[in-house]
């Protein structure tokens, strides 16, 4: 139910997971997706987090188009379950990170899904998680904001001034449920230092979380910044 997009002329990254019953939950996905690049302009980057609401708004609306099809329904005698009727619902995670040529970097969030970024420092290389989950304490499976899910939201919005050869890392909780953050680290430094590619931290992350245990959909997206010569600190 994972969705990953990436739209070079504009520098947009995005990953969502969706939630549902069935194919509801890529449904959601990808509505979500489809509406905030639909709305988000380059030029102005403060659309990116108006793109999140635009989102959850389309969302939103789906689901409650599906409620009124129940009752419609229901009138006429057909019987749904409480269980039915919440599996009929969809929501998605939405984490978009766009990077401004002149390597501001705007983040908007709403879920789990993760930003990291990894920076060479004079002394040593650091990772970062750049957001924070909106899952209940100790329950990482419980959300507690997600997209179409409620009638508001309060997204996470964040700005980074970005370096040249910074790695922005963003994944779904597939990766980071079942892999650690020292992990994502080593393997994002490999990548740094040319050992690997973009595809093969990709690859390896993803095998990573398969093999202890990982039973979810893993999606990731590794961004590496170069900033031009004259940008460059």
């Amino acid at each position: 139910d994972d969705i990953c997009l990436i739209q070079p002329e504009k520098r947009l990254f995005i990953v969502a997971d969706g939630m549902g019953g069935h194919l509801d939950g890529h449904k959601a996905a990808l509505i979500a997706a489809s509406n905030l690049t639909g709305h988000f302009d380059p030029k102005n980057p403060h659309t990116l987090l108006e793109g999140v609401h635009k989102a959850h708004h389309a969302v939103y609306k789906a689901n409650e188009e599906t409620k009124r099809e129940i009752r419609e329904e229901e009138r006429r005698g057909v019987r749904y379950s409480d269980e039915a009727k919440q599996q009929a619902m969809m929501g998605t995670t939405l984490t978009a990170l766009h990077i401004e040529n002149n390597g501001m970097a705007h983040i908007a969030h709403v879920g789990d899904t993760r930003v990291y970024l990894l920076r060479k420092n004079v002394i040593s290389t650091t990772l970062q998680q750049l957001t924070t989950d909106h899952s209940l304490p100790g329950k990482q499976n419980v959300l507690v904001q997600a997209i179409g899910i409620e009638k508001s939201i309060d997204p996470q919005y964040k700005k980074v001034q970005a370096k040249d050869g910074d790695i922005f890392f963003l994944c779904s909780d597939g990766i980071n449920k079942h892999v650690t953050d020292r992990k994502i680290k080593d393997t994002l430094i490999e990548f740094a230092r040319g050992k690997i590619t973009h595809s093969e931290v990709i690859r390896h992350l993803i095998k990573t979380a398969n093999e202890n245990g990982g039973s979810d959909n893993s999606t990731a997206l590794v961004v590496k910044v170069k900033m031009p010569k004259a940008q460059q600190a």
